[in-house]
C-alpha cells in the first residue's frame, strides 16, 4: 500500500470514529493490531474499539478533525483536533456539560492495507482541567 492510500485510510478511520461506526473501525484494524495510549499498555482491536466508544459516548455529537497528515513508507502521522461537550460520564467524571477542545497526535503503522499499530499522544490532564476536574 502506498503512502497516499495510508493517508486516505487514516482519514477514514477518524471519520468512522466520529460517525460512531465502530464495526467499520474494527474492519480497518489488522488482526495483530495494537493501540498505545501509554507506552507499556497496548490494547487489541476489540479493547481499542470498546475504549474509544466509551470515551466518545461521553461527548455526543463530538467533532474529530484531521488537520494535517505526514506519511513515510508504512507510517502516517496525523494531527487532529477534538471538540465536544461532556454530557455523559467520562473516566468516572459525571457529566459537566462543559466544552472541551484539544489536539491529538497519532502515529499509525500499516500492514496489508490495515492499521497494525496506532500510538496516541494527547494531554489527558488538559482535558480533565477543561472539564473542571
Amino acid at each position: 500500500m502506498n503512502c497516499e492510500k495510508n493517508i486516505q485510510a487514516t482519514y477514514e478511520l477518524y471519520h468512522l470514529i466520529e460517525k460512531n461506526e465502530y464495526d467499520k473501525v474494527k474492519e480497518l484494524c489488522h488482526p495483530d493490531f495494537k493501540f498505545y495510549s501509554s507506552i507499556n499498555s497496548p490494547l487489541n482491536a476489540d479493547e481499542f474499539v470498546t475504549q474509544e466508544k466509551g470515551h466518545m459516548d461521553a461527548f455526543p455529537g463530538f467533532k474529530m478533525t484531521v488537520i494535517e497528515t505526514f506519511a513515510k513508507e508504512d507510517k502516517v502521522a496525523a494531527y487532529l483536533t477534538f471538540s465536544g461537550v461532556q454530557s455523559k460520564t467520562y473516566l468516572g467524571l459525571e457529566p459537566t456539560h462543559r466544552p472541551v477542545y484539544f489536539s491529538l497526535m497519532f502515529m499509525l503503522t500499516f500492514k496489508d492495507g490495515k492499521v497494525i499499530e496506532n500510538r496516541a499522544h494527547y494531554n489527558g490532564q488538559d482535558i480533565m482541567k477543561q472539564l473542571g476536574s
